[in-house]
């Protein structure tokens, strides 16, 4: 094989590997920033939170311990397929702390990460604060050793209504029931207008 060709494909070796070398700083390089800037934000939202939002006046501190329980829609069935008479939609309960001084739809953002359905984080609060049509679930709340009990939770007005309910209690508790609800194809993508931002403009 003449001496030139052998020269070019060394070369060419060279420029591969050096090329390779480059990508993979390249590649390390973005995964560093990425990692800098999700412990970045990590750290903002830690310091955002001391310094924006009050020690809570519940149970020590840690805000009102509410019981969610979250009723999903049964799956679809196959062709062909019947469902058991007792059959009992999915269902997933979490105890959770919220300050009472969080917004009605930062509350509601907060508590469907914590059931791990951000999927239904859509549909959101009109102007005067009540949830539209397009929101996929319905809320009730009860609040233990009251007579509210299974009361409809339909805007920012009975979120309010329902903290002060439990904030006045000794033990801050209260109970929450989401039920997930079928809305058309057309509205089941409307505009999310749930805040994921933390309400610091209402502390």
């Amino acid at each position: 094989m003449p001496v030139g060709v052998a020269t070019n494909n060394s070369s060419d070796s060279q420029y591969h590997s050096s090329s390779d070398e480059e990508e993979e700083r390249s590649a390390h390089n973005n995964d560093s920033e990425c990692e800098e800037g999700e412990a970045l934000h990590a750290l903002l939202s830690v310091a955002h939170k001391f310094l924006s939002e009050p020690e809570s006046k519940c149970n020590d501190g840690k805000g009102m311990k509410l019981t969610v329980t979250f009723v999903g829609l049964f799956p679809r069935l196959k062709t062909g397929e019947k469902r058991r008479a007792n059959a009992k939609p999915p269902t997933i309960t979490v105890v959770m702390y919220v300050h009472e001084r969080w917004t009605f739809p930062y509350a509601l953002s907060e508590i469907l990460k914590k059931v791990g359905r951000r999927d239904l984080l859509r549909g959101g609060t009109d102007r005067k604060g009540q949830l539209l049509d397009a929101t996929p679930f319905f809320i009730k709340y009860t609040v233990p050793r009251t007579t509210s009990k299974d009361v409809a939770l339909k805007s920012e007005k009975d979120w309010e209504t329902f903290v002060e309910e439990v904030a006045e209690k000794a033990s801050a508790q209260g109970k929450l029931i989401f039920t997930e609800k079928q809305v058309s194809p057309s509205r089941a993508y409307h505009l999310c207008s749930f805040s994921s931002v933390h309400p610091d403009s209402s502390i």
